[in-house]
């Protein structure tokens, strides 16, 4: 397989992969999220090796820069998905603190030492 076959499979994969990673996340899978992301990574590499064993044809430049922005397109969906779940999981941990300083300022202070009326 040549240059630009390898790096157009590669890419279409590594599209690919952000969308399912995009999809575990929407899921609540972190499992499948972290596994996708190990397979993303692995074929970054990949990708990497390719480009430094052989150059793609010039001609074939064109379709490899779409691919590419494909791959960048994905990726700028899944970050803005993860920015969102981090806003909205910030929030929450927010709303709980705050729940629990009201709840703090309803229950008295332990006091110093239990007590324990055996009294009759």
């Amino acid at each position: 397989m040549s240059a630009h076959g390898k790096l157009a499979d590669a890419y279409g994969r590594y599209a690919t992969l952000i969308s399912a990673q995009l999809e575990a996340l929407d899921a609540g899978d972190s499992s499948a999220f972290e596994d996708l992301s190990r397979e993303r990574d692995a074929l970054a590499d990949t990708i990497d090796a390719i480009h430094e064993q052989e150059r793609p044809a010039h001609g074939q430049l064109e379709e490899l820069r779409t691919l590419v922005q494909q791959c960048v397109n994905a990726d700028r969906k899944l970050r803005a998905r993860l920015e969102q779940l981090r806003s909205e999981h910030l929030g929450q941990a927010k709303q709980i603190e705050a729940n629990r300083a009201a709840i703090r300022s309803y229950v008295p202070a332990a006091q110093a030492g239990n007590r324990l009326d055996l009294r009759l």
